[in-house]
């Protein structure tokens, strides 16, 4: 719905009229769902450098060597894309020569080595990959309309080097329940559960500091409420909706203890589990 406000200065001159377009808040579906996460990265996320033994029994570390860190997103080998470990170990066995792409905060950087023959007969650089990465959460809400999901409310880093892992492709599937970690002050709980890879319950598409976004596919149950604009958010007695056993998704008491209104962080509240 569209209407014109007419601004005055100090409520008697006026200054100019503006359009103002009255917009429904959108609808989602709350979750509390415990689901399992699978992400593919956009390259091969660098966990370790380090040295082995050569063929002529001394400590080698070609990549060490070129400068190669811990955290580089290795993204091709001789301007070919890799995607995954078999396919990067084959790449460099084959070579003496080579120049590997990363990304390293944002940059892109060229770093020539040569692989040395180790003890075992292989070509090899001196590096730990890891090209995906798997873990259990709570969907948090789909949309109503389009069935765009949101889960886990923070992004899924590498657990060796903390970089946030660079999307290529994933998928949410069902999960069960095998345990609870219980938090404590200084400490965050944890889920530990195992996913069913054999269904899929949609796709990943973003994997951002707030969170992993995707697309169902198909309606998930639950609640559907309107999205409250953050000006509403009050101190006082609230629910979260979450999973914690075979059971499914439950209300709990929660406070909200304080508000943070300030952009840019990822977090706005703090609450107690009452």
């Amino acid at each position: 719905r569209s209407s014109e406000v007419r601004l005055k200065f100090l409520g008697l001159v006026p200054v100019k009229t503006v359009s103002v377009n009255t917009v429904k808040p959108p609808a989602a579906t709350i979750s509390g769902e415990c689901i399992g996460v699978k992400l593919y990265a956009d390259g091969l996320i660098t966990v370790g450098v380090t040295d082995f033994e050569s063929a002529d029994g001394a400590r080698v570390s070609p990549a060490r060597d070129a400068g190669v860190r811990a955290g580089d997103i290795i993204k091709s080998v001789n301007g070919t894309p890799v995607s995954t470990i078999a396919q990067f170990l084959k790449t460099i066995d084959s070579e003496k020569n080579c120049v590997i792409s990363v990304q390293r905060d944002g940059k892109n950087i060229d770093f020539r080595i040569y692989p040395a023959p180790s003890s075992d007969g292989h070509r090899r650089i001196g590096v730990w990959v890891r090209d995906s990465v798997a873990g259990i959460g709570t969907l948090t809400f789909a949309d109503a309309q389009t069935g765009k999901f949101a889960t886990l409310g923070h992004g899924i880093a590498d657990a060796d080097t903390d970089v946030l892992i660079p999307l290529k492709s994933g998928t949410l599937h069902p999960a069960t329940i095998l345990g609870i970690t219980k938090g404590k002050k200084g400490v965050p709980g944890e889920i530990i559960g195992s996913l069913s890879e054999s269904k899929t319950l949609g796709k990943c598409e973003k994997n951002l500091e707030t969170g992993i976004y995707g697309t169902l596919g198909g309606n998930r149950r639950g609640e559907t409420l309107q999205i409250a604009p953050s000006s509403e958010i009050q101190k006082g007695d609230a629910a979260i909706v979450c999973t914690i056993d075979g059971e499914g998704p439950k209300q709990y008491s929660v406070k909200i203890l304080n508000i943070s209104r300030l952009s840019g962080g990822t977090k706005s509240m703090i609450i107690r589990i009452t």
